[in-house]
């Protein structure tokens, strides 16, 4: 996978001559083949970075979520987060009035 930093491509003036990431230095403008010990969350930063090219690189099948956790997003659950939200608050106490 070959890395080519081209700096902040919204703002020119915002370009420097090297970026270190990840313990490797990209020159401005070339190309770097990425080491075998960079992780796959590390290539999957870099790909979704606007500063890197990217070439070669092909993001891991996810796997799908078998998970139902949070899955439901029906009205009777989500008033029912709120009120549970809204039962935790901390209760105020009532200013002190001079009498």
């Amino acid at each position: 996978m070959q890395v080519t930093f081209i700096g902040n491509p919204d703002d020119d003036r915002d370009n420097i001559n090297a970026v270190k990431l990840f313990g490797v230095t990209f020159p401005l403008n070339v190309k770097v083949e990425l080491p075998e010990d960079v992780t796959e969350a590390q290539r999957k930063k870099l790909a979704g970075n606007n500063h890197f090219v990217i070439e070669g690189y092909e993001p891991a099948p996810v796997a799908p979520n078998k998970s139902n956790f949070g899955t439901d997003a029906s009205a009777e659950n989500i008033e029912a987060a709120a009120v549970g939200t809204i039962a935790r608050a901390k209760p105020r106490r009532a200013a002190k009035t001079e009498g």
